[in-house]
């Protein structure tokens, strides 16, 4: 699931209900929230453009 927009202050998963943060140790001094999982995100047109840049690769 994104947390995106409506979804931005959600504490877990609407679908299988996991946390979306990691839990936090005791032990540690800095106590910000570390996400679960990151998403990348490579926009297509910029990936398109550089598949065919190149003779070799096109």
């Amino acid at each position: 699931m994104l947390f995106y927009k409506d979804f931005q202050s959600d504490i877990a998963c609407h679908y299988c209900n996991v946390p979306r943060f990691k839990p936090k140790s005791i032990t540690k001094r800095k106590l910000k929230k570390v996400p679960a999982s990151r998403l990348f995100y490579l926009p297509i047109i910029s990936r398109l453009q550089r598949l065919y840049a190149s003779m070799r690769s096109a």
